[in-house]
């Protein structure tokens, strides 16, 4: 967003890197003060992504999902409102990306245990989508000669659950859905006992998380 060629309006006369993650930093607190929400993530900045210079590969880290899932929220709303009109080609591939890759994971969590077969191929069209764009920004990135869109290995992982699916939905009516065999449920189990051990007096903490 920072790099986009020609500059985004909203972003534009913002001279210094810093100054454009300021701006930005600004709207992600707009869009969700007007949800009347506070994100766990408080701010955007260089440190948050890992973005200590230019010649970097920015690699955001951090040990929540939720703030991945409410950065992709905010990233999709920016997408719509200020990179559809964008004449940058990357610009347009992040909107692509980013609107697959949100309808993915909100269609996963919002569903059950069983996917038709009818939902399961848009879901395997939606994950191809987003994969298409991603190595269409990794190519870009490479011409322009920056460190941007790395192929993970975790990419192709993706690529074989979206021909799975697809291949499942060709000859059954029913399938799992992914979120099956993934460890959010161990996870979630993890961390509540964990929170309630940090949550009471430490010498109840053993009577806390057995009960």
């Amino acid at each position: 967003l920072i790099e986009a060629d020609p500059p985004l309006p909203c972003l534009e006369g913002l001279g210094s890197v810093e100054k454009k993650i300021e701006r930005l930093s600004d709207m992600y607190k707009h869009f969700f003060a007007q949800k009347n929400r506070k994100p766990w993530i408080s701010e955007l900045s260089r440190d948050l992504v890992c973005w200590p210079m230019a010649s970097v590969c920015p690699a955001a880290k951090w040990n929540k999902g939720m703030a991945s899932t409410e950065i992709m929220l905010f990233i999709g709303w920016f997408a719509e409102n200020f990179l559809l009109q964008s004449l940058d080609p990357m610009m347009k591939s992040i909107v692509a990306a980013t609107k697959a890759i949100n309808i993915t994971l909100t269609f996963l969590y919002r569903n059950g245990l069983w996917i038709r077969d009818t939902d399961a191929r848009k879901l395997s069209d939606w994950i191809f989508s987003f994969l298409g764009h991603y190595s269409v920004l990794a190519d870009l990135s490479v011409r322009r000669g920056k460190s941007r869109f790395p192929m993970y290995p975790k990419n192709h992982m993706v690529c074989h659950d979206a021909l799975e699916i697809r291949k499942k939905a060709e000859t059954c009516e029913w399938q799992l859905s992914p979120l099956a065999t993934s460890c959010q449920q161990q996870e979630d189990f993890i961390g509540k006992p964990s929170k309630l051990s940090r949550s009471t007096n430490i010498r109840q903490a053993h009577r806390s998380v057995i009960r």
